[in-house]
């Protein structure tokens, strides 16, 4: 396999010896890595520890967007649909790699603030340690990115309307039900 990460933390290190422990398959057995991106979009079993996700539930709840670091930094992003279509073509066909990057863009930070505020005006920023340069995280993409008229901008905001709870009316009708937060 080429492309040899270098973890900065334990996480990092655990996913690069589970790689040399599927690599060590590779001489008895077709074996695939795939290397995806920050996942993100709606579905079933979402997770909301990702920046992306946790950015979208907290400006569908109306909760200030907690951004670390400048926001400046790059990250490499997928939705959980084209990430799902990667997966089911690496298993119906002959990869072209052992290695996959499942990576539609990078992108910064601040790029899901500037969209989810598009969507959502109102929605407050708090930069926590702004002034820290947070390294970037870039792959390659070798998934090709979603088409133009379905760019990932269009996608994340969908996704907000999809997700938006209903907001007090002005006499205090229609208030959405409370969600228990461990903020």
């Amino acid at each position: 396999m080429n492309e040899s990460p270098l973890p900065v933390n334990a996480y990092g290190r655990s996913k690069l010896a589970g790689e040399k422990q599927v690599e060590r398959l590779a001489s008895r057995h077709s074996v695939s890595i795939i290397r995806s991106g920050t996942v993100y979009g709606v579905n079933p079993a979402a997770r909301f520890d990702t920046f992306v996700n946790r950015f979208l539930l907290d400006a569908a709840l109306g909760r200030s967007l907690n951004v670390n670091g400048s926001g400046a930094q790059i990250r490499p992003i997928i939705s959980v649909d084209t990430l799902a279509a990667s997966i089911v073509q690496n298993i119906t066909t002959t990869p072209e790699s052992p290695l996959m990057h499942a990576v539609e863009e990078n992108i910064a930070v601040n790029d899901v603030v500037r969209v989810l505020k598009k969507t959502e005006p109102q929605t407050n920023v708090i930069y926590i340690n702004q002034q820290h340069q947070l390294p970037n995280l870039q792959l390659t993409p070798m998934v090709p990115a979603r088409s133009k008229a379905d760019p990932w901008q269009a996608r994340l905001a969908s996704d907000l309307l999809n997700l938006r709870l209903p907001r007090p009316s002005a006499k205090g009708q229609d208030k959405p039900a409370p969600i228990n937060s461990e903020d």
